[in-house]
Order: structure tokens, then C-alpha cells, then sequence
């Protein structure tokens, strides 16, 4: 499914965080696949992966992080 079906346009100024996850959680809820990012730029804070969904990128495709990201996750890892 390409990205642009969820009203996400890829425009560098907008900020396209939710509307990747709420298509990254729609795939999940379908049981998984691909998320396609054609040509633009896409402006994200954080990305939630899920188990089997996919993401392609174009090679005219960029995500570019900005400002305002989720604090990291503690692992099992982080005191070592």
C-alpha cells in the first residue's frame, strides 16, 4: 500500500508522523505487508514498527527525522 493512500503527501514541511503509524497500524490489523513511500519527503518524529509490515522506500523517497522524538526505550541492555 502506498503511504500517499493515508493523506500523507510526502511534502517536505509537513510533519507526517501520525498518519505513518496509523498506516503502519492499519497494515498490522490486516495481519501485515508493505508500506510503499514513493518520491517525497517525509518529515517524522517517531515510527512504531510492527511485526510484518514492511516499508519500502523509493530511491526518490526520503525520511527525515525532526524534532520531537519519543524518549528511548529502556532495554534489558541499558546499564551495561
Amino acid at each position: 500500500m502506498d503511504i500517499k493512500q493515508f493523506s500523507v503527501t510526502g511534502e517536505d514541511n509537513q510533519d507526517c508522523t501520525n498518519g505513518i503509524n496509523k498506516a503502519i497500524d492499519y497494515i498490522a490489523g490486516l495481519g501485515g505487508g508493505t508500506l510503499l513511500f514513493s518520491q517525497g519527503i517525509y518529515s517524522v518524529r517517531t515510527i512504531h514498527l510492527q511485526s510484518n509490515v514492511h516499508l519500502y522506500v523509493e530511491k526518490e523517497a526520503v525520511i527525515k527525522a525532526i524534532k520531537g522524538a519519543d524518549a528511548p526505550e529502556a532495554t534489558w541492555f541499558s546499564e551495561k
